[in-house]
């Protein structure tokens, strides 16, 4: 069983490795394509990137915000991992 959890929680942060960090200029920005940046310690909270700048948004009352599905989503989904690994 402590094998399991383990498991999953390389997996976990594997999964939060792989994600934007930084918000793309404002020249490469796709405005039909946003792009969004987890909170490195709140996971009720992300970064909108716009114009090259993050802008902290805050998921609804409830919600934490889903780095593989890029939207707010229940806990058990979202499955968050705070504080984000550093790399």
């Amino acid at each position: 069983m402590k094998g399991i959890v383990i498991l999953l929680l390389v997996i976990a942060t594997t999964l939060a490795l792989d994600y934007p960090r930084e918000c793309p200029s404002a020249a490469e920005e796709d405005p039909w394509h946003p792009v969004h940046l987890p909170h490195p310690t709140d996971c009720s909270k992300f970064y909108k990137c716009f114009n090259g700048q993050k802008h902290e948004q805050v998921c609804p009352a409830g919600l934490h915000w889903n780095i593989e599905r890029d939207y707010c989503d229940y806990p058990e989904e979202a499955k968050c991992v705070r504080p984000l690994p550093d790399f």
